[in-house]
């Protein structure tokens, strides 16, 4: 006997919880790390439609640790005002700052102590990784959230053909 409309909505019903706990906690950290992306993308594209580009020279370079470095730039702003700053991008391992080098930076108009490295491209890591994070756990709570449905509707489906068939 095939299963009628009736049937479905017998087994979607009371008998099975599409929401539990753990589901919607999964899904308030995966919403979270969604806005944390998208709020760091509409930071960057602000830093890149209102902050000045301009170049800069190297003048130090601050090691985090052995794999990163961070340099210290100087440059004059657009009023005159010569500023030395370490830039908030670095580069990893593979990459190395030499004093002296000139580089391009951006920096805030309001503020040009906070400059950075100017690559539109760097400007974007921080907005991606919050999305991956995003992502990883949008799948971990749908995997979680199909093996929750596939055994409450075995159950059900179980239970309603071995009643239909005595």
């Amino acid at each position: 006997m095939p299963l009628t409309i009736v049937d479905v909505l017998l087994i979607f019903g009371s008998d099975m919880k599409f929401l539990d706990l753990k589901l919607l906690i999964l899904a308030a950290i995966a919403l979270a790390f969604f806005s944390a992306a998208i709020n760091e993308f509409v930071k960057a594209q602000d830093r890149l439609a209102t902050w000045i580009h301009t170049e800069a020279t190297i003048v130090d370079v601050e090691h985090s640790s052995p794999d990163s470095s961070f340099p210290v730039v100087s440059f004059v702003t657009q009023e005159g005002q010569k500023v030395q700053t370490m830039s908030k991008t670095g580069k990893g391992r593979n990459g190395a700052f030499f004093v002296g080098e000139k580089i391009g930076v951006m920096y805030s108009p309001q503020n040009p102590e906070d400059a950075m490295l100017d690559s539109e491209g760097g400007q974007y890591v921080l907005c991606s990784v919050w999305a991956a994070f995003g992502v990883g756990v949008t799948c971990l709570a749908v995997s979680y959230w199909r093996k929750r449905l596939r055994k409450d509707c075995s159950v059900v489906i179980k239970g309603y053909k071995s009643s239909s068939l005595e």
